[in-house]
């Protein structure tokens, strides 16, 4: 979890500098599994 808190305070201090499997790395963390995806958009699912 420490990881996952590093990445929480890039998203703070520079939102579009995130990569993408950074943000999956800290959905994951919360419980949020990919659903599915079109494209670039992708759509999660909390398992909670």
């Amino acid at each position: 979890m420490p990881n996952v808190k590093k990445l929480i305070e890039k998203m703070k201090q520079q939102p579009n500098g995130m990569r993408t499997e950074e943000i999956d790395k800290v959905l994951a963390a919360y419980g949020y599994i990919p659903a599915r995806q079109k494209g670039s958009h992708k759509h999660y699912l909390n398992r909670e």
